[in-house]
């Protein structure tokens, strides 16, 4: 077994430091949920340690407290910018103190470290992150990321950059984790996860009555998979407005939109692009999923559309008809398209987004093209690429698919936000097909325009562009009202769509003194300020990003958030006879690797790599058949990489798969839902809308009691001779229609379907008649 922990090697021995453990508290209430991470580390050895612990945060969170307690005194920190704080953190050290940072990685990633820890000293840190709660298919939705994988450093990238983003992966760790979600009651009637299947019962929150909680019950395994949450709300959600003061006397409008219409327009015919990774990191579980999520995605785009996929990797592909146009959307297309996304494998090198994105938007048709990327995101510069999206004239609405657990926010939300798409994730099999849907049926929506807030002539600075609007999906929106001496008391959404203006109020809620709402704005409004170049004004680019970086900075001080400007930095002063003088031992906490980058069993023989470094950085195990390929692709070791790492003296010597690695993997799989049944039978759904008579009605026999006895009567009843599979495709309707949840899940799956039933001559009022008898399972299962 690997060994892994706090870590530093002496001339005669090892000695461990371990984290002792890392609980997380989520609570969701109100307009946010607040993650909270508690950290207790205790130094066992004979001298002081500096301990550097890399862990991973959605894109979108804001943090709105840091701090520690050691030795029965607690200390807070303070923000500053970034050389300023190290420094600080520096010369306590020197000084023979303690010393906490808090740096920004990514937007995703979050590094702290741990300034000389004295033998025997125990220490606790408190990390709260406030994130927005959003609403999709009427539900609240909550997703965090628990665990990461390695990134992919471009040739020309920063090293050191991905060193440390990369640092003290493992696929075990020597301490304990713990996570407890508590809900607000009069918000959320029930929670439930679809990553996560064992908890505790629900139960009155110990601090709170007014909230319920639960535990989740894997142990460590949990921690190798992102969460994701849905809440079912106490009732149905309205359109709202609060006002909160941050304590700098800003005044923040946060603003949630459930924009509803009587009839959605559709889109009008669309190229859409596929770009799939296929690079390394992709092996095994994700392009699996990828392959699967790109045959659903066929089977849901809409007649009149053509498609191409573009194949990325160290190089690009792109595939097309033989007269290099995009493929028609017809039967013979969809069957060869089927069988090249069978060929599609993880065998294309390292991640070169960046490139692959530049060239293809080069050749970028406009707005008539709707991009679906499909990643793990494993690339160590995420704010290059979405700069680049950001900056392109005419681009495509860019819908994106983050594959697998650990798959990168920063990247997947960010591009999905600059091009007005939008993002899921898919983190196993089962979460496929109502991602898939989800998406598929935003893009069938036309973009709206001329979207604004009407405040009643109140000045506002929104933190960013406004979010498009999609049927489903609350629109929220953060702004910082100028002074004025009266407030809005209703504020109004205007959009318009296919020539036709459209608008939604909603009352405005004082909420008092509150801070997180101004942290929120703040964070996004940096993010909005590096990825975004003023297309007006002057020519001079340089300057222009200086004084926007400036201003970022100006906001990161001004609010006191953590950012990619600003870090957070706490010291514990030592009275002269407690000081710890001498320079500590670096040390490196290992944090747990996505589960799904974990094989249960090894198809094909493997080696390793091992490091140079005498630190215990567990191996990195390669398949024989990716290292061949990058071979014979004439591939490039990054030099990062080169420099670190060695082959084994025996490279081709076949092992056998470590039993960490198989326990780990039987757990994740043990733990993982089952695919509720109307996924189930939307995969089956062919290109045309139909339904297969075989596979549909051995489905839906199992959960209800009279579907057999429905297929005949509709056989007899009707006047002249019809398929069996649009009799199957009649019930299918239906069975996705009884219930409200299955159908705003399967929207998109029931419009094509009832298209083709007309397209085929059927009177569609012979689904009133049909009457559905609930059979042994529920109808709905999350």
């Amino acid at each position: 077994m690997i060994e892994t922990g706090l870590f530093y090697s002496s001339k005669k021995k090892k000695i461990s430091v371990p984290l002792k453990n890392a609980s997380y508290e989520i609570r969701m209430a109100g307009i946010c949920s607040e993650i909270s991470m508690n950290q207790t580390f205790v130094n066992t050895s004979q001298s002081s340690v500096e301990a550097v612990y890399v862990f991973p945060k959605d894109e979108s969170s804001v943090l709105t407290e840091f701090s520690f307690e050691t030795e029965g005194r607690r200390f807070k920190t303070s923000v500053a910018e970034k050389d300023e704080a190290f420094k600080k953190y520096d010369d306590a050290i020197k000084k023979g103190n303690g010393a906490a940072l808090l740096d920004e990685v990514t937007r995703d990633l979050v590094q702290i470290s741990i300034g000389n820890l004295k033998p025997g000293q125990k220490i606790v840190f408190t990390i709260v992150w406030a994130q927005e709660l959003q609403i999709v298919d009427g539900a609240f939705r909550l997703f965090f990321p628990l665990t990461r994988f390695p990134r992919y450093q471009r040739v020309d990238g920063d090293p050191l950059q991905a060193d440390i983003q990369n640092a003290g992966m493992a696929e075990s760790i020597p301490y304990s984790m713990d996570l407890t979600v508590a809900w607000e009651n009069s918000l959320i009637k029930n929670l439930s996860s679809k990553t996560h299947s064992k908890w505790s019962s629900p139960k009155a929150s110990e601090s709170n009555p007014n909230f319920t909680a639960m535990s989740m019950k894997e142990g460590t395994a949990g921690f190798t998979r992102d969460l994701e949450l849905i809440g079912e709300p106490v009732s149905k959600t309205a359109n709202s407005a609060w006002l909160a003061r941050h304590d700098n006397k800003s005044v923040i409008l946060y603003s949630r939109f459930i924009p509803e219409l009587e009839s959605w327009p559709v889109s009008k015919n669309k190229e859409i692009v596929f770009l799939l990774d296929c690079s390394g990191s992709m092996e095994g579980d994700p392009i699996n999923h990828a392959r699967k999520a790109l045959e659903l995605c066929l089977r849901s785009i809409s007649d009149g559309d053509t498609f191409s996929f573009v194949l990325f990797g160290s190089q690009y592909k792109i595939i097309r008809d033989k007269e290099n146009k995009p493929f028609e959307y017809n039967d013979k297309n969809f069957e060869h398209a089927i069988k090249l996304i069978s060929t599609f494998d993880a065998l294309m090198g390292g991640t070169e987004l960046y490139h692959a994105i530049k060239d293809v938007l080069g050749n970028c048709t406009g707005t008539s093209q709707e991009w679906v990327l499909l990643t793990d995101g494993g690339v160590s510069d995420p704010e290059k690429v979405i700069q680049l999206v950001a900056k392109a004239k005419n681009k495509p609405r860019v819908f994106t698919f983050g594959i697998g657990h650990g798959a990168s926010s920063s990247l997947l939300k960010g591009i999905a936000r600059v091009s007005g798409g939008s993002c899921e994730m898919i983190t196993d099999e089962n979460s496929i097909g109502e991602s898939v849907l989800r998406n598929f049926a935003r893009i069938d929506q036309p973009r709206f325009s001329d979207i604004r807030l009407d405040t009643s002539d109140q000045e506002y600075d929104t933190a960013e562009p406004f979010n498009p609007v999609f049927e489903g999906d609350s629109w929220n929106t953060l702004a910082l009202l100028k002074p004025s001496k009266t407030l809005p008391k209703i504020i109004t959404l205007n959009a318009t769509v296919d020539g036709k203006k459209i608008s939604w109020k909603a009352p405005v809620i004082d909420l008092g003194k509150w801070n997180t709402p101004g942290c929120l704005w703040a964070s996004k409004k940096i993010r909005h300020l590096e990825d975004y170049m003023p297309e007006s004004g002057s020519n001079q680019e340089e300057r222009k990003i200086k004084a926007q970086k400036s201003e970022a900075l100006k906001i990161a001080l001004d609010f006191k958030i953590l950012s990619s400007r600003t870090s957070l930095v706490g010291i514990e002063e030592r009275k002269e006879g407690e000081k710890w003088l001498g320079k500590p031992e670096y040390t490196i906490v290992p944090s747990l690797i996505a589960g799904d980058r974990i094989m249960e069993c090894w198809e094909e023989p493997m080696f390793f790599l091992k490091t140079r470094s005498k630190s215990s950085s567990p191996r990195v195990y390669v398949s024989k058949r990716s290292v061949l390929a990058l071979y014979e692709d004439d591939m490039v070791m990054p030099a990062f990489l080169r420099k670190k790492m060695v082959v084994s003296e025996s490279p081709c010597a076949e092992l056998p798969c470590p039993e960490s690695h198989a326990r780990t993997a039987r757990k994740i799989k043990k733990a993982e839902p089952e695919q509720p049944w109307y996924l189930k039978l939307v995969e089956g759904m062919s290109r045309n809308g139909l339904f297969s008579y075989v596979d549909a009605i051995k489905l839906l026999d199992i959960r209800f009691s009279n579907i057999k006895e429905l297929f005949q009567t509709l056989c007899e009843d009707s006047v002249n001779p019809i398929s069996h599979d649009i009799i199957a495709t009649l019930i299918a309707v239906k069975a996705l229609e009884s219930d409200e949840k299955v159908k705003s899940v399967c929207a998109k799956a029931i419009k094509k379907a009832r298209a083709a039933l007309v397209r085929e001559g059927v009177d569609m009022s012979v689904l009133d008649g049909i009457s559905l008898k609930a059979g042994p399972l529920p109808l709905f299962t999350l």
